[in-house]
């Protein structure tokens, strides 16, 4: 196959955007990753469950057994590295950071591209990937084994699907996505709000991915009968709730998450402790957001798609009823970041920094 200029140009740029993101990414997650303690997790108390089911163990709690992809796959690996006993920790720790270290690449190559189609500047592009990259929550997607990278790379793909209209592609891969975390499900209908997505193949989409989403729970369900019993069989007492629901559902779950983090809101909402835990994955780039949204609307600039700029209310939802420092909040990385170009875009054009050379 002859490639013209132009397409060898492009190969060779996406080659070298790749490459860059890896070695940065590899620069910033490994030290993560290699004293990364299982024995003490600083907070990341989901590992437990996460390795338990790469091993092979359902035995957790259910929303996080309904996320068995990324363990799947780990225990693959970990299985055909075949340590001693002896190693196998280190084993576990390796197949998960394998399998992240490259998600978190391929999320950091869409969202590249994302703020290429909705900026239109190289330079603003590598600015928002810095910040990408550099957020803290990115690094402990990538270096810990937790399966956020699944649902980062979810978001990233989504943002560059609905900026680009590839309206057939993210039909395809809806399922795919649906299946990172229960919470990517609300963001699949976001692309509604846009007009050219209303279309038979992305309703069609939409509904293959729900029952896909009920198929892979099914299927743990099927697969994994004897650990769920087991599980069940561990609660004691009355297992309904005065509503009576289930103690034991994703459903029940979902809802104690949610009332546990607004418990934990309300006495601290305006403590700067608080508000530290908020920004944790974005720093200076949360404050650039907020004046780049200002910016955006006075001018009634259209660069960034309506459904990507949906993502913020359901990311402020998100956190304001989960305690879990910030991490929800990143659920709208895609747009706070490009927002934050919008300002930096501004800033750039009104100082200088020397003489031209």
């Amino acid at each position: 196959m002859k490639f013209s200029d132009q397409q060898k140009r492009r190969l060779l740029g996406f080659a070298f955007i790749t490459l860059l993101i890896a070695s940065i990414l590899y620069g910033t997650t490994y030290q993560q990753f290699r004293h990364f303690d299982l024995g003490d997790p600083r907070g990341i108390a989901d590992i437990y469950g996460y390795i338990e089911m790469a091993h092979g163990n359902f035995r957790v709690d259910p929303p996080h057994r309904y996320r068995p992809i990324i363990p799947w796959i780990a225990g693959a690996i970990s299985s055909s590295i075949d340590p001693p006993e002896a190693a196998r920790v280190s084993a576990d720790r390796l197949s998960f950071y394998i399998v992240n270290y490259l998600l978190i690449v391929a999320s950091a190559v869409f969202l590249f591209y994302f703020f290429l189609n909705v900026t239109k500047s190289t330079f603003l592009s590598f600015i928002g990937l810095m910040i990408f990259l550099g957020s803290r929550q990115t690094i402990i997607a990538g270096a810990t084994p937790v399966i956020e990278s699944y649902y980062i790379c979810s978001i990233a793909a989504f943002a560059w699907l609905v900026a680009t209209r590839r309206v057939i592609w993210l039909a395809l891969a809806l399922p795919i996505m649906a299946w990172s975390k229960e919470t990517m499900i609300p963001l699949l209908f976001l692309p509604l709000v846009a007009r050219d997505f209303r279309r038979w193949e992305f309703f069609l989409g939409l509904i293959i991915a729900l029952a896909s989403v009920w198929g892979i729970r099914a299927l743990v369900d099927f697969i994994y009968a004897e650990h769920i019993a087991q599980y069940e069989a561990n609660y004691s007492g009355d297992l309904k709730t005065a509503l009576g629901v289930d103690k034991r559902s994703g459903i029940f779950q979902i809802f104690e998450v949610a009332w546990n983090g607004l418990q934990v809101l309300w006495p601290n909402i305006i403590s700067l402790k608080w508000w530290h835990t908020i920004q944790n994955g974005f720093t200076l780039a949360l404050p650039l957001s907020v004046a780049g949204l200002v910016i955006y609307l006075r001018r009634k600039e259209t660069g960034i798609p309506l459904p990507i700029l949906a993502l913020l209310p359901i990311a402020v939802a998100y956190q304001l009823v989960n305690e879990a420092g910030g991490r929800m909040l990143f659920t709208a990385f895609p747009a706070i970041i490009a927002l934050a170009l919008v300002a930096v875009r501004e800033i750039m054009e009104r100082v200088s920094f020397g003489r031209k050379v």
